[in-house]
């Protein structure tokens, strides 16, 4: 037990592996507080929760009491199976399913639903198979992150050479024995270890509602959210365009957006975040901020044109 005292409030903290218990006493449980009172929130805890371990933990609240219990699965790989055979997918699931260190979060048959899929959720690793109707898996594996891994699935030893070509980790041929399954998955577990150092080396949180910092250049830039014109995701990157400043980093749009105040950002396509308080003038299809012009999303039309039309006309 850890005991944490910011007066006036007390903080209890319990661990057991993959689980951490906390109290916090003299607090507001279900109301995220501004800095300028003091105060902690459960909105502003599952804020930072989120930026930290996106997808990763469950939160839990006992009822009556200032008490929380957050179960990380920070360990586990979120993975997916792209594969246009029926059998194969679930000869990949059954395989999957013993393995604790992955939580299969769902399973395509075309790399097109995929990658849907892919823009709405963290995905770590991808059992991919080559050769698919449209879109093949090697052209699907060149489109994707480099922060998500991919393991080929194939019964033809031929695409070897492609596969290293894209940096897949691994190549597994049809039908995956168990043993040779276990190494792949020892492999990627290396891969990801890494990979998470750097995505939390990335940024900083600061416990402020204003402003954070993140990486670039080997060096951390404060970023007020209010000077945020929009946000850019690149393949690995994202671009925070401020008015006089482009500061790149290596993150995820996704977790740059959990970050953000939600009543000031708006996701507007799959690859831009922009500040309503800065939008200059719109129309039914685009987006102008100074000299920017940035395109609505065709499934991003109806939450922009709720979150942020419907309000002003409210106010």
């Amino acid at each position: 037990m850890i005991v944490s005292i910011l007066r006036p409030y007390i903080f209890l903290f319990k661990v057991e592996e993959n689980r951490l218990e906390f109290r916090c006493e003299n607090s507001t449980p279900a109301v995220a507080v501004s800095n300028k009172v003091g105060g902690i929130g459960l909105a502003n805890i599952q804020r930072r929760l989120g930026l930290l371990y996106p997808d990763r933990y469950e939160l839990e609240q006992i009822e009556n009491e200032n008490r929380y219990i957050v179960i990380f699965m920070y360990n586990a790989m979120n993975c997916i199976i792209v594969d246009d055979e029926p059998l194969a997918r679930e000869a990949m699931k059954l395989l999957i399913e013993e393995a604790e260190c992955l939580q299969l979060v769902g399973s395509f048959n075309s790399a097109a639903t995929a990658s849907d899929f892919m823009e709405q959720h963290v995905v770590d690793l991808v059992f991919l198979d080559i050769q698919m109707p449209g879109i093949t898996g090697i052209e699907f594996a060149r489109t994707i992150s480099k922060r998500t891994l991919v393991i080929f699935t194939t019964a033809y030893t031929e695409y070897a050479l492609d596969s290293y070509e894209v940096d897949a980790i691994d190549y597994l041929i049809k039908p995956v024995e168990a043993e040779r399954f276990q190494k792949a998955i020892e492999k990627a577990q290396s891969y990801h270890s890494l990979l998470l150092q750097e995505e939390k080396e990335a940024i900083e949180t600061i416990a402020a509602a204003e402003y954070f910092f993140v990486k670039a250049e080997r060096r951390y830039f404060k970023v007020n959210f209010s000077d945020i014109l929009f946000v850019e995701g690149l393949k690995d990157y994202v671009i925070l365009q401020l008015g006089e400043q482009r500061i790149i980093t290596r993150m995820s749009l996704k977790a740059v957006f959990d970050l953000l105040p939600k009543e000031s950002f708006l996701r507007v396509n799959k690859s831009y975040i922009v500040n309503t308080a800065h939008i200059n003038s719109f129309d039914n299809n685009d987006i102008f901020i100074k000299s920017y012009e940035i395109a609505i999303g065709n499934s991003y039309r109806d939450d922009f044109f709720e979150g942020f039309v419907m309000k002003q006309q409210r106010w």
